[in-house]
């Protein structure tokens, strides 16, 4: 009695672990539909393509059914595949397919590739939804994998300012001015005056070329008006002095004539 029970409970085991083993087998083997690349990490703007494909994992799919949605990604284009049977052709506005294979297939082929643009910083998502995939004449599968993506803010340039470097100065030693003494009083000393002092007292000498005995006179008297220094504003001053005070004398003596002629 107690080895029939054993025997009960080792039959029953090995029937349970055969049923576990060909369930999984049968989920591995099962035609799938997927999305390439699965997962990617995008900037917002930035476009990229996504394949959908099926698997017949060794069965042969002749007919592919459903709708595809995006979430945080714009559709900019679906474009269907060669070799196929187009019964009802995706578009963005309308993303249902319903896609035959000629010959039918058992292996991985490209059904339609989408051109999407990442929209939002977060999470983006390509999923299926009403999936049906038929084989000779009867439903297979309807095992799908979608793709899951990040969205990313693009990375602000960073502006460098260029700086602006003060070109150094020269080193060479400034030679001191030494004072000088005079011929005349050795122990006397002329302390030099700077480049611009010097500059501003230079005195412009007025020459008069004496050519004739009246140029020459000329030229005497203003040196005599010029005060012996030559210099022509000062030439130009006396004179006026001269004009202004002959001017004042004429004046004078022609009023006091005709005061006295008034009082005869």
């Amino acid at each position: 009695m107690g080895n029939m029970l054993k025997n009960r409970k080792i039959l029953v085991s090995v029937v349970y672990v055969s049923f576990i083993t060909a369930a999984n087998f049968a989920v591995a083997a099962s035609p799938s539909v997927f999305i390439s690349p699965a997962n990617l990490e995008k900037e917002i703007g930035q476009s990229f393509d996504l394949s959908t494909r099926v698997d017949g994992a060794g069965q042969k799919v002749c007919v592919v059914e459903g709708k595809i949605s995006l979430n945080n990604l714009s559709c900019q284009s679906i474009a269907v595949s060669d070799g196929l049977s187009v019964q009802t052709s995706p578009t963005c506005a309308n993303p249902a397919f319903l896609l035959g294979i000629q010959g039918c297939n058992s292996a991985v082929k490209n059904l339609f590739t989408i051109t999407v643009k990442a929209a939002n910083s977060g999470g983006a998502s390509a999923i299926f939804s009403d999936l049906d995939i038929v084989g000779e004449g009867v439903s297979i599968s309807n095992i799908s994998t979608g793709g899951n993506y990040t969205i990313t803010a693009p990375v602000a340039p960073t502006l460098v300012i260029p700086t602006l470097v003060t070109p150094p100065q020269s080193q060479l030693p400034v030679a001191e001015s030494q004072p000088q003494t005079t011929q005349e009083n050795p122990g006397e000393q002329v302390i030099p005056q700077p480049e611009e002092e010097q500059t501003s007292n230079l005195v412009v000498p007025v020459v008069f070329e004496t050519g004739t005995d009246s140029t020459g006179l000329l030229a005497s008297v203003a040196n005599i008006l010029s005060f012996g220094t030559g210099k022509a504003w000062l030439l130009v001053i006396s004179v006026a002095i001269i004009l202004i005070i002959f001017a004042s004398v004429v004046i004078y003596f022609v009023k006091k004539f005709r005061k006295e002629k008034i009082q005869q």
